[in-house]
């Protein structure tokens, strides 16, 4: 278990525990035979934070897949760069990288450290698999890649061994 999944577990945790402590302190509120305390009002501060928390959580999942332009075949067609390799791949070195689609459904990928793709095959995009959207056909088979959708735009992701790891290699089409 990584760091991030110890950190995450913590905050569920912790916001079960304000949670709770907000149904505690509403129930003595409710108690209390005086009606206009602050008792009460604590108690649905502190269940308010959980439940805001989550209905944040839930409405970006719900805004990002509704509003998050879905990049079509055509709309790949160019040449991308490494933006970011996780320090998997130096700086300095991001540019000499290409990945290109091209309008006949083909790509040319310079070998790339890391990447396990062919130089060249066809590619095709399908919205059904998550974080697989992208797949590589070369000789032997197929290698999958994620498209990393932001609301300004989308970047192409390798993911590097492990998933949880947290390891990838970003391409982002040129301008």
């Amino acid at each position: 278990m990584n760091g991030i999944s110890i950190l995450f577990i913590f905050l569920i945790l912790l916001l079960a525990i304000v949670f709770i402590v907000g149904i505690i302190i509403l129930f003595v509120g409710l108690l209390k035979k005086d009606k206009r305390n602050s008792t009460t009002t604590k108690g649905l501060i502190f269940m308010s934070i959980p439940i805001g928390i989550v209905a944040i959580v839930i409405l970006y999942e719900f805004s990002h897949d509704k509003f998050t332009k879905k990049p079509t075949d055509k709309d790949l067609v160019g040449v991308y760069h490494i933006t970011d390799a996780n320090s998997l791949i130096s700086t300095n070195q991001y540019h000499s990288y290409t990945l290109e689609f091209k309008n006949d459904g083909t790509f040319y990928l310079t070998p790339t450290p890391n990447i396990n793709v062919c130089e060249t095959g066809k590619y095709f995009v399908d919205w059904q698999f998550k974080f697989n959207e992208l797949s590589f056909q070369c000789d032997k088979g197929f290698t999958t890649a994620h498209i990393d959708r932001n609301f300004s735009g989308y970047r192409i992701e390798f993911i590097v061994g492990d998933p949880d790891s947290g390891e990838s290699i970003f391409f982002s089409k040129e301008k």
